[in-house]
C-alpha cells in the first residue's frame, strides 16, 4: 500500500491534472470499494467456500496490475468501463445522492432539535 500512497502525493504534489491523476484517484475508488465489499461479507463468503489463499493471491495480482506503470489497469477500467457507465447513469447517480444528502441532513436536524432538548431541561 505504501507505492500507491506515495505515487498519490507525488502526483498532486506535482499538481499534475492528467492521466496519472485519473490513475491514482481510480485506484483508490477500486481499493476502498473492494474494502467496502469485504466487509459485506464477500471475505465471509470466500472463507466459506475455503478460498481464502486463492482470493488473497487473486487480489493481490488485481491491485497490482492496477497499480503497474506499465498496464496502467486503473486507467484502462476509468475509460473503458467507469466513465462510460457514469455518464450514461449520470442523472440517476446525481438525483440519488442529492436525496441520500437530504435525507443526512433531516437526521442531523432531527438530532440537532434532541441534543438542543436534553440541554434545555438539564438548565
Amino acid at each position: 500500500m505504501a507505492y500507491p500512497v506515495w505515487r498519490s502525493y507525488k502526483v498532486v504534489e506535482a499538481k499534475k491534472f492528467d492521466d496519472e491523476l485519473i490513475r491514482w484517484l481510480v485506484y483508490w475508488l477500486l481499493y476502498s470499494a473492494t474494502c467496502k465489499a469485504e466487509d459485506f461479507g464477500i471475505l465471509r463468503a470466500v472463507q466459506y467456500l475455503d478460498a481464502q489463499i486463492l482470493y488473497g493471491v487473486l487480489r493481490i495480482l488485481f491491485f497490482s496490475w492496477l497499480m503497474h506503470p506499465k498496464y496502467q489497469g486503473s486507467l484502462l477500467l476509468y475509460v473503458k468501463w467507469l466513465e462510460p457507465a457514469y455518464t450514461r447513469e449520470k442523472p440517476r447517480i446525481e438525483a440519488w445522492v442529492k436525496e441520500k444528502v437530504d435525507e443526512g441532513l433531516q437526521w442531523i436536524g432531527k438530532i440537532d432539535k434532541k441534543v438542543i432538548e436534553v440541554i434545555s431541561k438539564k438548565k
